[in-house]
């Protein structure tokens, strides 16, 4: 298992953005003494301050908020890099990491349906929030309290979904939101992440049964 597992399941955007994160990293742990938890904070910062300027929903504001989402995901692989160097790992880390990419998600979504304000907006980002949550609460209550094991859910060896699944993600969401503000098409976004959003976690309901079905 080990590296060759770690390096399959992490998400394809997670990946690409290492290659500026890492040079951040070694920045950091060289010149400062700045901790895992603090770039965390940092990060839980401009996102909310990312969600504050599209919120404003002036174009300016918008390609503003665009960078600092950006950033916030460089910083969101930054963080547990410098954990991982500097042998600072803890699950309290973990947890914060977590949460802020929860909190920060949800913010961006309240946010843009909030800018726009239309009534198409409000309901898109209703189902939207809902998405997020629920593709978590399936994955982790199937792995925690059914299987009780933390493998991945697979369809098939070498399967063409268990490839694509790992494109999709809150990675490829912030990713996503940062372009939508340069463009300025942030309900296109809306709208893509209602429905993709919540085909997957009806997905992952299909795919559990299955597997479900396979094993017992």
């Amino acid at each position: 298992m080990g590296e060759k597992r770690i390096k399959e399941n992490v998400e394809f955007w997670d990946w690409v953005f290492r290659f500026v994160s890492k040079p951040v990293t070694h920045f950091f742990v060289k010149f400062t003494k700045i901790t895992p938890n603090q770039i965390t904070i940092l990060s839980f910062i401009l996102g909310l301050l990312a969600a504050g300027l599209i919120l404003m929903g002036d174009y300016n504001y918008l390609v503003v908020a665009g960078v600092l989402v950006l950033i916030f995901m460089v910083l969101d692989n930054v963080d547990g890099e410098i954990a991982r160097i500097t042998k600072k790992t803890s699950k309290l880390g973990h947890w914060l990491d977590g949460v802020v990419g929860f909190i920060i998600n949800e913010a961006l979504i309240l946010a843009m349906a909030l800018s726009i304000g239309s009534p198409l907006s409000l309901s898109v980002g209703l189902l939207t929030m809902i998405a997020f949550p629920m593709q978590y609460l399936l994955i982790f209550f199937y792995k925690a309290e059914i299987v009780k094991e933390n493998a991945p859910i697979t369809i098939g060896s070498g399967s063409l979904i268990n490839k694509i699944k790992y494109l999709y993600g809150s990675t490829f969401f912030q990713f996503t939101v940062a372009i939508g503000c340069f463009f300025n098409k942030l309900l296109w976004v809306l709208i893509f992440f209602a429905v993709i959003g919540n085909l997957f976690w009806m997905g992952t309901l299909f795919v559990q049964y299955i597997n479900l079905k396979r094993k017992f």
